[in-house]
């Protein structure tokens, strides 16, 4: 099957899963770990409690986020490169905080080149993701060529597959809305297990760091311990982490051949990008034989987790990988 470049069709981003090959007796999660909903907790403007309050709050529960930095803002990009060495997500929010919506087109590619090369330039990691000052959405072909996929703010809980990459729907909170308590915050992502939804929480600052619509850390705690009780519920991902899982799971392809005691499983993504390597862990189950209990998949002669439930074997798969089954 022909591949098509990501950044040369958006449309074929959101029309994957017609070319998708998935067997009989296989299922892909809509989420990692067949989660219910999906969260990521996205931070603008590299506030001044974001470092000392933020980060240590999602590493206590074992959680990542994304924060998006107007890099002309920033003075101390080492603090920064800490972060993302933590695992969290650094992001644009372009260079000078633009509006789009008053930006030509050409000022638009400066502010979305340029960050990305600050960016990666200093902290020594890709940037593949964006988001949009003043929640301003910009030229999609020029976004395209920069990034996987970009935050708007809607204020709804997304789909599954988003509509529009490059205009994904999010959540501001703090004073300046109606989301500042841990019950309201549990109760929206809560809604999104119904629909399978991505609910992107955007936030700026904590307690009284000087900045936009501050929540308080009390609360941000409160719902965070909330989130990790309840355990595969939910899919806590960074920005680039779940948008590159979309990409991957609507263009997956398995196929398998069976050998004289195992079975050999191909991995396959139909679509790929320049931006990126598309690598992101997608969950798949396969459907067991009648009063099969045990089995083991292999990966380059290692063994890796699984689970074995309601007579399937559930694990985790990476794009361009060969696995073999046995019983």
């Amino acid at each position: 099957m022909k591949k098509l470049s990501l950044i040369m069709a958006i449309p074929f981003i959101m029309a994957n899963t017609v070319n998708a090959q998935i067997p009989e007796g296989y299922e892909v999660a809509t989420w990692h770990n067949f989660s219910q909903a999906a969260i990521t907790y996205s931070f603008d403007d590299g506030t001044p409690n974001q470092i000392p309050v933020a980060i240590p709050l999602l590493n206590k529960y074992g959680f990542h986020g994304t924060f998006n930095l107007i890099t002309s803002w920033v003075k101390d990009w080492g603090e920064w490169r800490k972060v993302a060495e933590m695992g969290h997500e650094i992001a644009s929010h372009t260079v000078t905080h633009a509006n789009f919506g008053q930006t030509p087109d050409n000022k638009q590619e400066e502010e979305l080149s340029e960050s990305k090369k600050i960016i990666e330039r200093e902290i020594g990691k890709e940037c593949i993701t964006m988001v949009y000052p003043y929640c301003v959405t910009g030229n999609d072909k020029i976004v395209a060529r920069h990034y996987i996929s970009a935050r708007g703010c809607s204020g709804q809980i997304g789909a599954p597959t988003p509509e529009n990459m490059f205009n994904i729907t999010s959540r501001v909170v703090g004073t300046e809305s109606d989301m500042q308590t841990a019950d309201n915050f549990n109760k929206w992502v809560a809604s999104a297990i119904g629909t399978k939804g991505w609910c992107v929480f955007l936030i700026h600052a904590l307690d009284d760091d000087g900045g936009y619509s501050p929540i308080k850390s009390t609360e941000f705690e409160s719902h965070l311990k909330y989130v990790k009780q309840s355990g595969l519920a939910y899919w806590v991902g960074t920005f680039a982490e779940i948008s590159k899982y979309i990409i991957e799971r609507n263009s997956l392809s398995i196929s398998e051949r069976q050998e004289m005691d195992f079975y050999e499983i191909t991995v396959s993504c139909n679509a790929q990008s320049s931006l990126t390597k598309l690598d992101q862990p997608i969950t798949i189950k396969r459907k067991l034989p009648e009063g099969c209990t045990k089995a083991r998949i292999v990966r380059n002669n290692s063994e890796i987790p699984t689970l074995i439930a309601d007579g399937c074997i559930i694990f985790d798969v990476v794009p361009d990988e060969v696995y073999v089954l046995s019983f």
